[in-house]
């Protein structure tokens, strides 16, 4: 009973130390390095969370944490990034050969385009969203039956 107490006749750790020996597996900081020095060498771990907020509400989410000024700033990127795609794109129609090279850069101007659509649209919905968080909702006299602003 001792001998079974103690482990050692459990097969399975038997076998993976017989596969151990064999194969010649080492621990860990031999391959990869200790935390230390990988970070010496540029390649630390990586921060998981910049900021430490309720993970379980969405707060982590860098998103949420966005300022007014930040998702206009995002939107402003993204829109230039798409103008400078439609810009490309029309240097490459000037350029080409067949008309059917120049149907193909059209359509993707039109797909161009259409992404912009979309980015001022989703800036709108997020503007008016915004707008509404801003104002108060008014107060209900319930008994007078008078709303105030």
């Amino acid at each position: 009973l001792f001998l079974e107490a103690t482990g050692i006749a459990s097969g399975a750790w038997v076998l993976a130390d017989i596969h151990k020996k064999f194969a010649g597996f080492q621990k860990d900081e031999v391959y990869i390095g200790t935390a230390e020095e990988r970070a010496a060498m540029g390649h630390g771990d990586k921060k998981v969370h910049g900021k430490e907020i309720g993970h379980l509400t969405g707060g982590g989410f860098v998103g949420n944490l966005l300022q007014d000024e930040d998702k206009a700033e995002a939107f402003t990127a993204r829109r230039t990034k798409v103008l400078a795609n439609i810009s490309r794109l029309r240097e490459q129609v000037k350029e080409t050969e067949s008309e059917e090279e120049k149907q193909i850069f059209e359509d993707c101007i039109a797909l161009e385009v259409a992404h912009l659509t979309k980015i001022n649209k989703q800036q709108k919905l997020s503007d008016k969203k915004v707008a509404d968080e801003d104002e108060p909702e008014p107060i209900k006299d319930v008994e007078a039956g008078v709303e105030y602003a």
